[in-house]
């Protein structure tokens, strides 16, 4: 039976090429699925912030303007496939496809705000650590792989890696009492 997957997670987003311009973030996000065997299917929400490392080249109405505020985002779907296992412990693969978002705000009174988005794909390892209460900690790698236009300004293209911690549950309740009725306490 498949059982829910819910999680809150906290990383790093570090990019490459020009988008580096924008630096390294801290990210807080939230995964929401399903686990059935071997397999896990999770809706992934991903929010980045904090100032860029270096002046970010926006053109508000016709001028250049410089500016370090910056917001970022992402929301996809992830599978992972489980490859080697323990009772403990499990390595995954994991590959995802969404939708990911760079916002360069004006450091004005009334603030223009540009929005830059690109398609996403991600893959990378995973290593989940399983403890008695149904509970989960997995750490995930991955490369991002993007493509955000931008003519005006700061280049923003390039790709990126990204490293999350992700603090989860997984149940399926009925499974779990009638699992318990056979005597099973860990599964």
């Amino acid at each position: 039976k498949p059982e829910l997957n819910v999680g809150l997670q906290a990383g790093g987003w570090f990019p490459m090429g020009n988008l580096s311009a924008t630096g390294n973030h801290p990210s807080l996000g939230l995964i929401l699925g399903l686990r059935k065997g071997m397999y896990y299917l999770d809706a992934n929400f991903d929010f980045r912030f904090g100032n860029t490392s270096q002046d970010v080249f926006i053109v508000v109405k016709d001028t250049l303007v410089a500016t370090r505020n910056h917001q970022g985002g992402y929301g996809g779907f992830e599978l992972s496939r489980v490859f080697l296992q323990n009772p403990r412990s499990q390595w995954e693969w994991y590959a995802g496809a969404g939708y990911n978002l760079i916002e360069i705000v004006e450091d004005a009174r009334e603030p223009e705000r540009q929005s830059f988005g690109s398609w996403a794909f991600q893959t990378g390892p995973s290593f989940r650590w399983f403890f008695p209460n149904r509970t989960w900690l997995n750490v995930r790698a991955g490369f991002v792989m993007l493509n955000h236009k931008h003519d005006r300004g700061t280049p923003l293209d390039g790709n990126a890696f990204q490293l999350r911690i992700v603090y989860g549950f997984s149940e399926n309740p009925s499974k779990s009492e009638n699992l318990k009725r056979l005597g099973f306490t860990h599964w």
